[in-house]
């Protein structure tokens, strides 16, 4: 056993707690500008309690809360499917049209619209569902390819909320390569439903290959061209088909070797992703005003980036 050695002319240290009950618990408290201002005595049990409101608050950030693109990607897998399964018929019009409607509501709300834009996103999106079941009911394939050709301009506008919002990230989190992620796959699929409208519209074969070209020819072509393989089984026709084809291959490797790259190289991994959500969100309106740690301005990590510590 240790003694303790108390020098002439000196009281004794004091004893170290023996239960972990007697060391006092503090929660430190942050301002909105990430700054500490002060600290706060807090029971075992308010931390118990506080742990399990952080967690389904953690969750609730994933599922619903801003930034959350981990959900968006999904949904964008979802909606691949729909194109690759081959599922042709009115319920399939209609299913993949309210199926890709969610997509670019979850993809504004994920990305904070602001109420106005988001309206008219909610009206645009229910005239296209209200569309593709008069399209279904009785319509032909011209009929269906303006409904897919106005799909894509719907899906088009989601790039453009989702880049907005990861460019004013005030640093580079997991989100914000989920963001750029599912602007890659968007660009891919504007371009297979466009392309697959154009034929339905027009009539002619969007390939200079005979037979039947359906959703799933369009959608390998479309992501097959963004990844510039080339295999040789589908190539465009001549005219609008290659001029669509060259350009989806070159905005796919800029936006590719340009921003994702850049993307990935800034990406600071963290262990909470609640606690990066919220962090993601608190940080991003304060870049957007000051854009002195925004990656617009370069920067990988704001003064505003600061997590709150529990």
């Amino acid at each position: 056993m240790f003694r303790s050695l108390i020098l002439e002319g000196q009281e004794p240290l004091p004893r170290c707690p023996s239960q972990p009950g007697d060391i006092p618990l503090r929660r430190v408290v942050v301002g909105h500008d990430g700054r500490m201002v002060g600290v706060q005595p807090e029971s075992e049990s308010g931390s118990k309690g506080q742990g399990r409101r952080s967690r389904l608050a953690a969750l609730r950030d994933i599922v619903l809360g801003t930034d959350s693109y981990g959900i968006v990607f999904v949904f964008l897998i979802v909606d691949y499917v729909f194109l690759t399964i081959g599922w042709t018929g009115g319920v399939a019009i209609i299913v993949s049209a309210i199926w890709l409607g969610l997509t670019v509501l979850l993809a504004f709300r994920t990305s904070e619209v602001p109420h106005r834009p988001m309206l008219v996103v909610r009206v645009a999106v229910a005239l296209v569902v209200v569309a593709a079941v008069a399209a279904a009911l009785g319509g032909g394939d011209r009929a269906y390819g303006t409904i897919v050709i106005l799909t894509s301009l719907l899906i088009l506008a989601c790039p453009v909320a989702i880049g907005w919002r990861i460019l004013h990230h005030a640093r580079v989190t997991t989100q914000t390569v989920l963001g750029a992620l599912c602007i890659y796959i968007l660009i891919g699929l504007v371009f297979a439903n466009a392309d697959y409208g154009v034929q339905l519209v027009s009539g002619h074969s969007f390939f200079a290959q005979a037979g039947h070209h359906g959703p799933a020819d369009f959608a390998y072509f479309s992501y097959i061209t963004m990844a510039t393989v080339g295999y040789g089984d589908l190539t465009p026709a001549i005219g609008l088909p290659r001029t669509n084809a060259v350009l989806e291959a070159l905005i796919g490797q800029i936006f590719l070797v340009v921003l994702v790259a850049r993307l990935v190289g800034m990406y600071t991994p963290t262990f909470r992703l609640g606690h990066e959500l919220r962090g993601v969100a608190g940080t991003a309106a304060g870049a957007g005003q000051a854009g002195a740690g925004g990656l617009g301005a370069g920067g990988v990590e704001g003064e505003g980036g600061a997590e709150s510590v529990s």
